[in-house]
């Protein structure tokens, strides 16, 4: 079976899939305004294989009427595959299988290929009270005095607005592509389905939790990240040894860790995503098993926290490796623009770098540095040296 190597679970930016052992568990999410956060696994462990976030890969996000969506995920057999969609024609209503999700093997280990949509159900989140569906719908519409469990939608709501069978409104597919690899095709066929996420991004109590499985040097960690009221902060345990290892202030909306790699036997990069601002890399030392930040990298630097890059310092050692960015430049590209000049890593050489853009994605030149004497040398780096940052024009 493939390993995943990086991949985010996203519980408040749907659609997502989960990929895991059969569970049981039927108890719904329940909203609050809590001063303290507890999270406690209060059912037997199951093992997460695979996780993630899928969406539709043209200019918008967004799975439109006759549009569709394909992942590949690896699982053994006794594993099943579950995932939740919204139905974007009403205020809080999903799709999503049953628990434990949509069964991958036969009894006797055959791949189960083919359209699966009758294992999909439609289901009520219960925060809103339900409109009649349709492209009248308002959101996020009025709320629930108080939030109801999450149910089943079969055929009318609570409020008796009738809705089509879950299966006649959204398609999936399963083909089986061997050495335990499937591919899962999404297909929005019905002529009145858009899908948004499920949560009001505005609610003051609204909280976001993401879960990150990575395996480096055959170690498995997990990173916890909540954010609440736009504070947040993420964990790193080391899985062998259930033992939280470091925690840091996060500083995005988003899955925190972007990448997270070995440089040697006691050294350890990690990149934050900073959301609008781009991302930072920084080093952590992990000699007698104590996990510590470093000054590890050397170069031209902007100011600690600063969003102000004209100017650059010729310093000492820093911590941080800024790739720069802000919220005008990327509201002029897609999203999946800057991806490939981010920063990277390449283990067996134990190079860090990115790609400094000229004239635009031809035109770029790779910038890098590698590890030496515990130490990067390399610096630097704002997209708008090289891409326009002014903010775009009105017409008038």
């Amino acid at each position: 079976m493939n390993k995943l190597k990086s991949s985010w679970l996203v519980l408040a930016a749907i659609p997502f899939f989960l990929l895991s052992c059969d569970d049981n568990d039927d108890n719904p999410m329940e909203t609050g305004m809590p001063s303290t956060i507890t999270i406690e696994n209060v059912l037997d462990s199951k093992p997460l294989v695979e996780s993630g976030v899928f969406q539709h890969n043209g200019a918008s996000p967004v799975i439109m009427p006759g549009e569709s969506t394909s992942f590949q995920f690896s699982a053994a057999k006794g594993q099943a595959i579950s995932f939740a969609t919204m139905y974007g024609w009403s205020n809080d209503l999903f799709f999503a299988p049953e628990n434990p999700g949509i069964k991958l093997y036969q009894d006797n280990g055959t791949p189960i290929e083919g359209d699966v949509s009758s294992q999909i159900k439609l289901w009520d989140n219960g925060t809103r009270i339900n409109q009649t569906p349709g492209s009248t719908v308002m959101h996020p519409g009025t709320a629930e005095t108080t939030a109801q469990n999450i149910t089943e939608v079969s055929g009318t709501d609570a409020q008796g607005h009738t809705y089509a069978a879950a299966s006649s409104l959204m398609k999936v597919n399963l083909h089986y592509e061997g050495n335990s690899m499937f591919k899962s095709l999404e297909n929005n066929v019905y002529d009145q389905v858009v899908l948004y996420p499920i949560y009001d991004y505005q609610l003051s109590n609204f909280v976001s939790f993401y879960i990150q499985p990575f395996t480096i040097s055959e170690k498995q960690y997990i990173i916890y990240y909540y954010k609440l009221n736009g504070e947040g902060t993420y964990y790193i345990k080391d899985n062998a040894k259930n033992k939280i290892v470091f925690e840091s202030k996060a500083l995005t909306s988003n899955a925190p860790i972007s990448k997270f790699e070995t440089i040697d036997n006691t050294h350890i990069l990690l990149v934050e995503d900073m959301g609008d601002h781009g991302q930072r890399a920084f080093v952590v030392s992990t000699e007698n098993n104590q996990w510590k930040t470093m000054n590890a990298f050397k170069g031209r630097s902007f100011k600690l926290n600063s969003v102000d890059y004209d100017e650059k310092s010729d310093g000492s050692l820093r911590k941080y490796l800024r790739f720069a960015n802000n919220k005008r430049i990327k509201a002029n590209y897609p999203s999946r623009y800057f991806k490939n000049f981010e920063i990277g890593f390449d283990t067996k050489t134990q190079t860090i770098f990115y790609k400094k853009l000229n004239n635009g994605p031809e035109d770029s030149k790779k910038i890098e540095s590698k590890w030496e004497n515990k130490m990067f040398t390399i610096d630097d780096y704002y997209v708008g040296e090289n891409l326009n940052d002014q903010p775009m024009p009105i017409p008038h």
